[in-house]
């Protein structure tokens, strides 16, 4: 027997802009109650939150008719997310948020909950999603992404199994697309049912008019309809009862671990300001929601919890495959960043309130000094008896994280009294005589503040370097930790060294700019690595910018015809990792710019970051979507040892044997399906122009040292910071509000819970090892045992703790 699911593929951006595909799904649905009204037996199916919201919005009378159908069960809600998402790109926190916001509707407005994940037209699926699914209230997953040419391993149907254990029952559309024109459905009926034969299993057969909406057809509809009456064994039906159906058949099906890859490839590294915006929106939503808890707890305050679910709700539209992985029209692009822009200035305004709540309540009173009016054109010094500056952590770990001044300082100290060293770099403004800034490293307490103390007048101390060996000609940085060395004719770094055990992990000259020669189309169909035609970019200059106890910066410039690329290598006294920034002024049409780092390791594998998770697999060579790093791992002639690169903004990673390379931009035609651009059209690029982005070398020796990559790729975030001035307050001058006794385990999400009478604590398990952990928070403490990669959700509510989903539905 087939199962004849009815669906409509919509893409709501994609060859069109937003407001086209809001219009299409308007017109579809009205299609669907059309042909529910017309036919008894037909069924319906389609997914995604925000179509509901549209309709429901603008169209009351419509939605009316629709919960009219799901409530007699022949309309079926699936994919319990806000739209279709890339499955590969997003922050394990966005889906808690698309299962959380979604769920929550259609439990309010259709007493139902999604059972069925359902993302059927995205590219690639990553192997945690059967944890995101199960704890977002869903059982099931239909999927078609990657195709049986791109990947024929993976079954038909099969239990799919996340590294904590979790499990889904997962169908894969084999042999038919779920997207056509008014197409006879007779040729996939027909196909199907010899697979059924064959294979031993029912399976589901999709049709309806699809990418720009439509849905089934009434021409579809009876030929179904007729199919049956000739003897064909059809049913309208949906993915719920299907999925029902094949688990009452006791069949025994195969188990699956791992990611669903590979379809696409060059989704993960095309239009990198969306995907340089997504990272950011979901990093300052994160920390906003933090402080808001924050000052929530040791206040009282407001918590602007509408305003923060708004802004969420923004970047999950955007995290829509055909949005998020570069695909669609110039137009379409730029209606996306706007809302971007829209969810991080909320998160920044609510993160203000939050800081300046908590900062205005600590005492900072000094020798019962209250003195009202600046004295000074920034600070308020008085006396010389110094300043105060708050500095927050949001993250559940401690902290050393660089904080910099824009103006020149005789000292600093800590809460404490105790005088810190800093160091004058340049400031980010030129104000006349003024133009330095002054730079010194906060020790910071797990989610929480410290107040630290700047000088204005006295006598000014000298800021003496430690006893590093320096390069006489500034091409080498070193601390205690590493050692790094720079070709100056060629601009490349020749080595990387850890001074404590004398390992080098270079083989061959490292990080050059590298422009590869790159025609295939926005997506890079068909392919699995690039690997054509490249050339070094040359160096233009090499200096070093920076010296003193705090920093070292050694700065290059590379070009290449009319582009240019700035890399600034830095490395912090306390940090055994590498900082890099880039500034790329780019103009090389069909081409991506890549960076690499040959590495001097033997019996390698490879590590990728995923959603609450990450994922081994063998270096290959092929092109791999990652989250924010990517870890080669091997043995030097001694033991074991790797070197990882974490990113703020970039998530195409190459894995080899004896390489490990990402991609900083791919520049490609918008939104080129498969065509072949003519030679004489100015067609607009997906990365030409200024970008900015950042990168980080952590080598190490022993085992893959996950919470150390975890926190190198936080250090992106800039320090939150404010001068403060003299007032009394009930906080003291230092505080911590988190603690966790096992640092596998970190503190990714903190808020208020939906219902608002408790705190939500999302809890990952780094390792991918079994473990235990004390939680200390708000004065109670509990014990929690977490699988490998688990996501935990806890309620803390009433002085209790109650584990939860991201449902937040006591367990």
């Amino acid at each position: 027997m087939l199962f004849m699911i009815g669906n409509a593929h919509l893409d709501p951006v994609w060859l069109w802009p937003r407001l086209e595909g809001m219009a299409e799904i308007v017109a579809t649905f009205q299609s669907a109650i059309d042909r529910l009204e017309e036919y008894d037996e037909f069924v319906f199916t389609c997914s995604s939150a925000s179509y509901y919201e549209l309709i429901k919005e603008n169209f009351p009378d419509l939605f009316e008719k629709i919960k009219k159908y799901v409530k007699e069960k022949r309309w079926n809600i699936v994919g319990g997310w806000y739209v279709q998402p890339d499955d590969n790109l997003p922050s394990g926190e966005i889906y808690a948020r698309h299962a959380l916001y979604s769920q929550d509707f259609y439990m309010r407005e259709f007493g139902v909950r999604c059972e069925t994940g359902y993302c059927v037209d995205s590219f690639g699926h990553n192997a945690n999603m059967p944890q995101l699914l199960k704890k977002g209230g869903m059982k099931n997953f239909v999927f078609m992404r990657p195709q049986q040419h791109e990947n024929p391993d993976i079954p038909i149907l099969f239990n799919w199994q996340a590294p904590d254990g979790s499990e889904v029952l997962v169908f894969r559309i084999f042999g038919q697309g779920y997207t056509a024109l008014d197409n006879p459905v007779e040729r996939d009926v027909v196909l199907l049912e010899e697979i059924s034969r064959k294979r031993g299993v029912n399976l589901m057969c999709f049709y309806g008019v699809g990418n720009h909406g439509g849905g089934p057809t009434k021409r579809q509809i009876s030929q179904i309809i007729e199919m049956k009456r000739s003897g064909h064994e059809l049913k309208f039906s949906c993915p719920d009862e299907y999925f029902e159906h094949i688990r009452k058949q006791n069949l025994d099906i195969p188990k699956y671990q791992g990611d669903l890859q590979m379809h696409a490839i060059g989704c993960y590294s095309v239009t990198g300001k969306v995907k340089a915006l997504q990272r950011l929106a979901e990093r300052e939503l994160s920390c906003a929601e933090k402080y808001m808890s924050m000052a929530s707890i040791l206040l009282g305050t407001d918590y602007h919890g509408e305003e923060i679910k708004r802004a969420y709700k923004n970047v999950l539209f955007n995290t829509f495959h055909d949005i998020l992985c570069g695909c669609s029209i110039k137009r379409a692009t730029e209606e996306s960043i706007y809302e971007y822009c829209e969810a991080i200035s909320t998160a920044l305004k609510i993160k203000e309130k939050a800081m300046l709540r908590i900062a205005k309540n600590i005492d900072t009173m000094v020798d019962s000094l209250l003195k009202e009016g600046k004295s000074d054109f920034i600070t308020w010094e008085e006396q010389g008896l110094g300043v105060p500056v708050m500095v927050f952590n949001p993250y559940s770990y401690p902290r050393v994280v660089p904080v910099q001044l824009n103006r020149k300082y005789k000292k600093v100290c800590d809460h404490k009294g105790v005088e810190i060293p800093c160091q004058y770099v340049r400031g980010e403004f030129l104000n006349m005589e003024e133009g330095e800034a002054t730079l010194f490293e906060a020790g910071l307490p797990p989610f929480g503040y410290a107040t630290y103390w700047i000088y204005g007048e006295g006598k000014q101390k000298e800021h003496q370097k430690e006893k590093f060996a320096q390069n006489p000609q500034g091409r080498v940085l070193e601390n205690a930790y590493l050692r790094i060395e720079f070709d100056e004719g060629s601009g490349s770094v020749t080595s990387i060294r850890d001074k404590r055990t004398n390992t080098e992990f270079l083989s061959k000259p490292s990080c050059i700019p590298l422009v590869v020669k790159d025609e295939t189309d926005t997506w890079a169909h068909n392919i699995e690595r690039f690997d054509v035609e490249s050339v070094n970019m040359s160096p233009q200059s090499i200096s070093m910018i920076e010296d003193g106890p705090i920093r070292q910066s050694i700065q290059i410039k590379y070009n290449i015809n009319q582009s240019t690329v700035l890399q600034t290598f830095t490395l912090y006294s306390r940090e055994d990792f590498v900082r890099v920034s880039v500034k790329v002024c780019y103009s090389e049409k069909n081409t991506l710019l890549r960076f690499s780092l040959s590495c001097s390791l033997s019996d390698t594998k490879a590590f990728y970051e995923m959603p609450f998770g990450h994922l081994q697999k063998s270096c290959s060579g092929k092109e791999q979507p990652a989250l924010r790093w990517a870890c080669l791992h091997g043995y030097d002639h001694r033991s074991a040892a790797g070197i990882a690169v974490c990113t703020d903004s970039k998530s195409s990673f190459c894995l080899s044997d004896d390489m490990l390379t990402f991609i900083g931009l791919r520049n490609s035609v918008f939104a080129n399906h498969h065509g072949k651009p003519a030679p004489d059209v100015e067609y607009d690029y997906t990365d030409e122009g200024v970008s900015f982005f950042n990168y980080a070398v952590l080598p190490y020796t022993g085992d893959v040292p996950f919470e150390k990559i975890n926190s190198a790729a936080d250090s992106f975030a800039p320090a939150d910071y404010l001068i403060d001035s003299y007032h009394q307050g009930g906080l003291a001058r230092a505080n911590s509000l988190f603690h966790c006794s096992n640092s596998q385990v970190v503190l990714t999400a903190l808020k208020k819970s939906e219902d608002g009478e408790g705190y939500v604590l999302r809890l990952n398990e780094l390792k991918q090892r079994e473990c235990s952990a004390k939680l200390a928070f708000m004065g109670t403490e509990t014990s929690l045992h977490f699988m490998p990669n688990e996501v935990k959700t806890i309620i803390f509510k009433n002085g209790k703790y109650v584990e939860s989903d991201f449902l937040e539905l006591n367990q």
